[in-house]
């Protein structure tokens, strides 16, 4: 019987993120029977921690606490003992940490996968990677910005391999959830225009002008409600920009949430109002579900919406543009569900997970022979 392949995913942390939620989808649906599957997270524990365990996937965090010295150390014994096939390496320090011991406890193949362009990177970070890019095989775009970016770092194009990112819930069609959505003491129904935001609680993100944008939303649509799904540092100061703008019935802060078709299905119109961004996994995902999106023209985000095609761009940090183009979306239904059909079509052409599973597949193979 052939050996299988051992394969480890290392990422900074397993919270809320796209990029965990890529690693989720590779470790679920790459052939088990071909690659033995690990994931480990530097610090921290976790949703995603706890989703993997649940699936049967081997998880393990190298350390509590995000600061801890011995975590390099405890990363190089690991590396040794286990003696890995290949290093997937998510998230810049990861990939810092990933690429120098790897190489030192003699791992053979070392691969990136770049979840964030430069905008969204520390100033260190790209230059980093063309700096040591001869400890890596190979750098995994998942947009074709990337692939530009990471050509102007100065890593070689032989380098880069372009798998583009996917989606589940494009490979099938939408089924919506019969179980009714709650927020609050308020009961999703159908009845309330429902714009959703998924997405960690950053500034980057720019969730605080779509909450500025919903003041004229309101004062126009009094029934409409926002919904916001994430976690992180800028809750407390969201929750102040609502109580402050007096928004507590019409914009609601979810949490980190998995009921992740009954948010999709529940919703009208998905709005990522980012001010840096790659691609957006939760993007491609409201597209999968027949959304159409209102997001920031910034980044890679014009490679799936398009406007007039499957959504619309408005400029970023400008609250005032977001809330016409909701306005405008949610004033014309023929309109937001052509958009959204569109959207769902070019979804299934482009970011089926599928593709994403088997460009995977084909790397690891031609690095493992």
């Amino acid at each position: 019987m052939k050996r299988k392949v051992k394969v480890l995913h290392i990422i900074d942390h397993l919270g809320s993120g796209g990029a965990q939620e890529i690693v989720l989808d590779l470790a679920r649906y790459l052939d088990h029977a071909e690659f033995d599957l690990q994931v480990w997270c530097l610090h921290g524990y976790g949703s995603y921690f706890n989703e993997l365990r649940a699936l049967g996937i081997p998880v393990k965090s190298l350390s509590r606490w995000k600061f801890n010295p011995f975590i390099p150390l405890s990363l190089w014994y690991g590396l040794r003992k286990e003696q890995f096939d290949i290093l997937n390496l998510h998230l810049s320090f990861s990939t810092f940490l990933g690429g120098v011991l790897g190489r030192l406890a003699g791992v053979s193949k070392i691969v990136v996968t770049i979840h964030a362009l430069k905008n969204q990177s520390r100033l260190w970070v790209f230059p980093m990677w063309g700096l040591l890019s001869s400890l890596y095989d190979k750098f995994i775009a998942e947009v074709a910005y990337s692939v530009k970016e990471l050509r102007e770092s100065g890593i070689a194009s032989e380098k880069i391999a372009f798998i583009r990112l996917g989606t589940k819930k494009a490979v099938v069609d939408s089924d919506v959830s019969d179980a009714p959505l709650s927020v609050g003491h308020w009961a999703v129904n159908g009845e309330n225009p429902i714009l959703l935001n998924i997405a960690r609680l950053h500034e980057h993100k720019g969730q605080i002008y779509l909450i500025r944008a919903m003041e004229s939303v309101i004062q126009q649509m009094p029934a409409a409600k926002l919904l916001i799904v994430g976690d992180g540092p800028l809750e407390a100061v969201l929750e102040t920009e609502i109580k402050r703008l007096h928004l507590e019935n019409s914009v609601f802060l979810l949490g980190f949430r998995r009921d992740l078709e009954a948010l999709y299905s529940s919703c009208d119109v998905f709005v990522m109002p980012s001010v840096h961004e790659g691609m957006g996994v939760a993007i491609i995902q409201a597209m999968a579900y027949e959304k159409p999106v209102i997001a920031s023209d910034v980044g890679a985000i014009p490679e799936a919406v398009r406007p007039g095609e499957t959504g619309v761009l408005v400029p970023p940090g400008d609250p005032a543009a977001l809330a016409l183009a909701i306005l405008d979306l949610l004033g014309n239904p023929e309109r937001l569900h052509c958009l959204g059909k569109q959207a769902q079509a070019f979804v299934r052409e482009e970011f089926l997970l599928g593709n994403m599973i088997r460009g995977y597949t084909a790397l690891y193979r031609s690095l493992s022979a």
